[in-house]
């Protein structure tokens, strides 16, 4: 309603709510210039019955249900033969021209709608549950820049009714997802980028080395660098690494900035790693092998365990040990879907966002209940063939010593507030790990029975 409200019709607007419907809800659609109808249906209205509630005044309207948003001004509706409709193919109508007249008869006379005149929202994946929609189906229904442009309208009313949070980095889903509008373009899928993370001005000496150990894989098709600190220049050396090397330089430090989407990215997958880790290629490239299996899961290499209650909207976080369960992976290591990054960006609560830029922490766990949400596809842990390296052992965001403390709160929190208390995550006890010869010793008959005692 509030999209069309800002297309400026010069028709009169009608919202027919229910009965049930809030004080505060209808006189939210007052305020911005709806008249409303108050019905007692305990199901969806019939358009037939319509007439029955408007004004006899009217002569002719345009319906339209609740999943319509409006682009562009529809005023020339008014100009079709009554009764022309939007249909999807199960001939549920979304919207649809309709004229007074004393014998009613629907035809089933359709007209094509102008490019983003309208979007229709009718399939089972809406804009607003996209991140709890938990279908392996959901590929079918996901719908990006339609969903984008629902999630504008919705920031935008928020803004309007002063129930949107005020913060120096508030603008940018606007900034980063205008431009992003690339998103039909075929992806290379035999190479994945890598999107690596700095800040730290120590670290900025060995950010050249880490990347040249990357750029020695023939699978990484291009490195982006997130620039996180906008007050550390860009060294030359890292400037003129060449055309496989990208720095995206941001204006404000922000986990949620490692999640943004960019154009230049071309690959189906994305390597997300931060600059204290160091691995063997042939494991990251194995780790792209398992994924290319599991392109709906996040898969990587630092598995964590989370619980949740959802009668108490009690939970927990811990690090688990070797061979035990867990549910997610963090980002300092792991491969995911590039359209994740536009997802997460451009499609979450705007409020999700703020409270991991205050926090300065948790923006790993929104990703994965986000993923999870989406496809109800569980994370997949990799176990390397070599050591990895982690230099951030001493110094970085989660040595401080209220983070778990804080990563558990953000369980809390994050699943009761946008998930609805329905946690999406789901508990794994596999891991991958590449393909190894078995150990065989030769054996004695009549050493059985001590063989057998021995596996046990």
């Amino acid at each position: 309603m509030y999209s069309l409200y800002r297309t400026e019709p010069k028709a009169r607007m009608i919202a027919i709510i229910p009965h049930t419907f809030s004080a505060d809800n209808a006189e939210s659609i007052q305020s911005i210039g709806l008249d409303t109808l108050v019905v007692k249906a305990s199901s969806v209205l019939d358009i037939t019955e319509i007439w029955h509630l408007i004004p006899t005044t009217v002569n002719k309207l345009v319906y339209f249900s609740t999943e319509i948003m409006f682009q562009k001004n529809v005023d020339h509706y008014f100009a079709y033969v009554a009764h022309t409709s939007l249909k999807n193919s199960k001939d549920m109508v979304g919207l649809q021209v309709l004229e007074r007249r004393q014998n009613f008869t629907l035809l089933s006379e359709t007209f094509p709608m102008a490019d983003q005149e309208v979007h229709w929202f009718h399939g089972p994946m809406k804009p607003w549950t996209v991140h709890h929609y938990r279908g392996v189906d959901w590929q079918n229904y996901y719908n990006p820049l339609p969903f984008y442009h629902w999630r504008q309208l919705h920031d935008e009313l928020a803004l309007e009714k002063g129930e949107t949070p005020q913060w120096i980095n508030q603008d940018r889903r606007r900034l980063v997802c205008g431009s992003n509008t690339d998103m039909m373009a075929p992806k290379i899928l035999d190479q994945f980028s890598v999107l690596l993370s700095t800040y730290n001005p120590e670290r900025i000496q060995h950010l050249q080395l880490l990347i040249q150990h990357l750029l020695t894989s023939t699978q990484i098709h291009k490195v982006f660098v997130t620039w996180h600190n906008p007050h550390l220049d860009v060294p030359d050396a890292l400037l003129q690494m060449g055309e496989r090397v990208t720095i995206l330089k941001q204006s404000y430090d922000s986990l949620n900035n490692r999640f943004n989407p960019a154009n230049a990215i071309e690959t189906e997958a994305v390597y997300i790693m931060d600059d204290d880790i160091l691995m063997d290629i042939q494991d990251i490239e194995f780790t792209f092998e398992v994924w290319r299996l599991n392109k709906d899961s996040i898969v990587g290499h630092f598995p964590r365990l989370h619980g949740y209650n959802p009668e108490t909207h009690k939970g927990s976080y811990i690090i688990p040990n070797d061979g035990e369960a867990y549910s997610m992976i963090l980002t300092k290591s792991m491969f995911t879907r590039t359209d994740y990054l536009f997802a997460y960006t451009c499609l979450l609560d705007k409020q999700l966002h703020y409270d991991i830029d205050e926090r300065t922490n948790c923006e790993d766990i929104a990703f994965n209940l986000m993923v999870s949400g989406m496809t109800a596809a569980k994370s997949i842990a990799v176990i390397p063939a070599k050591p990895v390296i982690d230099y951030g052992g001493d110094k970085g965001i989660s040595i401080s010593g209220h983070h778990m403390q804080e990563r558990r709160e953000c369980v809390e929190r994050f699943i009761t507030e946008y998930w609805d208390t329905v946690d999406p995550l789901i508990i794994s006890h596999s891991a991958v790990v590449r393909r190894v010869g078995p150990i065989i010793q030769k054996g004695k008959w009549d050493n059985m029975q001590a063989d057998i005692s021995s596996l046990v």
